[in-house]
């Protein structure tokens, strides 16, 4: 488990503000990182199997694109408050949860929601795994 400090987070969050912001001003990178063209891209990544050695997929420009999206969401969502030992983002997935698992939660998501595919990837992404793991809610 990832443990950064709330103005690392910060950063985090704001450089993900900085780049859908800067997408939204620029109509061929809207497109790019739209969720129908991310799911287009990630659908091979999503169904790749995972052993023990690791993951088994093909090397493509895809699906090594993928593989770095899905890695980044990864380490980003795992982020743990040093203070409370809280979920930063409030996205619980288990200790464990693959790269290609989030994927694949991330295009059955879209696939089931096809009036979102025009939407920024980022705000589709990250509601898909706030539903899929919700964090447990504390109790007072």
């Amino acid at each position: 488990m990832v443990r950064l400090g709330t103005s690392c987070l910060a950063v985090v969050m704001a450089t993900s503000v900085l780049a859908i912001s800067n997408a939204s001003a620029q109509d061929s990178t809207k497109k790019a990182f739209s969720t129908e063209v991310i799911v287009s891209r990630c659908r091979e990544f999503a169904a790749s199997k995972v052993s023990s050695d690791g993951i088994l997929m093909q090397e493509t420009f895809d699906n090594g694109f993928c593989f770095g999206l899905f890695t980044m969401t990864q380490s980003t969502v795992m982020t743990v408050n040093s203070k409370t030992g809280e979920r930063m983002l409030g996205i619980c997935a288990p200790e464990g949860t693959s790269t290609t698992q989030l994927a694949k939660v991330f295009v059955q998501f879209a696939d089931a929601h096809p009036e979102r595919l025009n939407q920024h990837f980022y705000v589709v992404l990250f509601e898909c795994l706030h539903n899929a793991f919700p964090c447990a809610k504390k109790r007072t």
